[in-house]
């Protein structure tokens, strides 16, 4: 389909005054745009055109137009200008994202959530895969003469937990002996050395006391385990609640799908630290046919470790949000990085 330079450039102006304002576009506002360079009869015959080919609506008979999903995509693809940030928003996302750091239990939550703040949309991220990451520390605590919580924490700071039931009576003295072999035993090594065969080296070299440990032992593998697992997080959900492109229905469905995990990991996945804008229906769902997707990949050193997302009405500003989210994921996978090495 050749649509032509000039349609392309109306096009353009019709998206990006829609963007702003949310209001349909008027062939007398193009007419200022193109400088008056061409009338209002010609501009208002390539808007029909547009129309007929699927990039413009006319929600009224007697009013502008307004842009498809169809037309968003086409200025998306082929004519939004791509945006840099300025060094004064560089310099105050590593600013907020250093002060963040100091806390890597919670950093990708904190950051999210001031990413949620900067763009005033939602965000949507998964956590690092945590096969590269190290065990920083195991912690046991009493719930009971012969129960305890064991507590895990890695070097990009998931915390997992689960309640652990021994066969022998818990005295101060035995918690702190506990404690103390398990981490002369775990602390430091990466999460995919936890094996059973490294379990069951470990068991037998603490020769008599290996019976009595071996349920912690055992809780210990499956806590690795679990912590080597993706998990999906939403932040920012009420700035979606409260944009006017946005109903009440619309925000649910959407929270009601990223409950269900497997079904949007195929979706933040895409293995590009480039952004990817989803448009609507094009994220495979019903639930974002009124909604866009923009998502890119964060790494740890050169691998893929995870992926943020930014999710908003249909008429958002692309380009702004595509930048922030690309710097975003950057900065954030260099500091995980850095973080990991101090851990190392």
């Amino acid at each position: 389909m050749d649509i032509g330079e000039r349609k392309l450039k109306i096009l353009s102006i019709v998206v990006n005054n829609y963007i702003e304002t949310g209001e349909p576009v008027g062939s007398k506002k193009v007419c200022t745009e193109l400088e008056n360079s061409v009338s209002s009869a010609t501009v208002r015959n390539d808007m029909a055109e547009l129309g007929t080919y699927g990039f413009l609506d006319q929600p009224h008979t007697s009013a502008g137009r307004i842009p498809t999903r169809q037309g968003i995509r086409l200025y998306v693809d082929k004519l939004m200008q791509k945006k840099e940030l300025d060094g004064r928003e560089r310099d105050y996302i590593d600013s907020m994202l250093a002060e963040f750091s100091r806390e890597p239990e919670r950093f990708l939550q904190s950051a999210c959530e001031f990413l949620a703040a900067e763009t005033n949309l939602a965000v949507l991220y998964t956590t690092p895969s945590d096969k590269l990451a190290r065990i920083r520390q195991v912690e046991i605590i009493p719930t009971g003469m012969r129960t305890v919580i064991l507590i895990m924490v890695t070097s990009v700071g998931v915390l997992r937990s689960r309640v652990c039931r021994l066969d022998v009576d818990l005295y101060a003295e035995t918690v702190l002996l506990f404690r103390r072999v398990l981490n002369e035993q775990l602390a430091g090594k990466v999460l995919m050395e936890i094996t059973p065969a490294f379990i069951q080296n470990v068991a037998v070299s603490l020769k008599e006391l290996m019976l009595v440990i071996s349920p912690l032992l055992l809780a210990a593998s499956e806590l690795a385990k679990n912590a080597m697992e993706t998990r999906l997080e939403l932040k920012g959900a009420e700035n979606l609640l409260a944009h006017p492109d946005i109903d009440y229905m619309q925000a649910r469905a959407l929270f009601s799908l990223v409950s269900s995990k497997e079904e949007l990991l195929g979706i933040m996945d895409t293995g590009k630290s480039s952004a990817k804008i989803f448009i609507g229906k094009e994220a495979g769902r019903s639930e974002f046919e009124f909604l866009s997707f923009i998502v890119s990949m964060y790494k740890i050193g050169n691998m893929g470790a995870g992926s943020i997302g930014v999710i908003g009405p249909v008429r958002v500003d692309y380009a702004d949000v595509c930048a922030k989210v690309e710097y975003f994921a950057a900065a954030a996978g260099q500091l995980i990085m850095q973080a990991l090495g101090d851990e190392n």
